[in-house]
């Protein structure tokens, strides 16, 4: 079984939350001006896991990237990342952030939502 980050098409995220299901796991996010959250809820006993990223947009894609995740493993429990900025910096970095889920029992495939920025 893969895990793993992948990333979406760019996008503008102003004004939008994301949602959706990886098995029997569903993720989504809070979101405002330049702070996003990401949430799971398992709905069985599966390893549910919420990741989250956070890059410079200027550099190379991956290039001194920070990652972290949270796992919940019972049904009717839920797991939280911390919550990232995105956006401008005061160094003049533009912070992208992306959320991702998967149902990491069933191997269900990993959903992310689009490039917060």
């Amino acid at each position: 079984m893969t895990t793993g980050v992948l990333l979406a098409p760019n996008a503008q995220a102003a004004g939008y939350n994301w949602s959706d299901w990886s098995g029997n796991c569903y993720g989504w996010t809070t979101w405002d001006t330049n702070h996003v959250t990401g949430h799971t809820w398992d709905h069985a006993y599966d390893d549910c896991r919420i990741s989250i990223i956070q890059w410079n947009a200027y550099e190379t894609p991956g290039a001194g990237s920070s990652y972290t995740y949270a796992d919940t493993y019972a049904p009717n429990t839920g797991a939280s990342t911390p919550t990232w900025w995105h956006g401008p910096t005061d160094t003049g970095a533009l912070l992208e952030v992306q959320v991702c889920v998967q149902d990491v029992t069933t191997g269900a495939e990993v959903q992310c939502s689009r490039r917060y920025d």
